[in-house]
């Protein structure tokens, strides 16, 4: 892909192998491996934006489960 910055993109094996987690993170899509990296990140006190395309995320999830967990997945405790 020949995009400006591009060497901050990462996909999910690269995610996984960050010697260090930014401060800041933008997640490309709303499914469950997205807001699954999204909520670590929110848990390890980052800031998150997620882009979604669509009307709600999990989208793949019947739409009373799917709000519930993506409330849930962005609890701070």
């Amino acid at each position: 892909m020949d995009v400006l910055g591009k060497e901050h993109l990462h996909d999910s094996r690269e995610f996984l192998s960050l010697e260090e987690m930014p401060d800041r993170l933008v997640f490309l899509g709303a499914g469950i491996i997205s807001l699954e990296f999204a909520s670590m990140a929110v848990k390890l006190g980052k800031t998150v934006t997620v882009v979604a395309h669509g009307d709600r995320s999990l989208r793949q999830y019947p739409g009373e489960y799917n709000e519930k967990e993506a409330e849930a997945a962005f609890v701070i405790d």
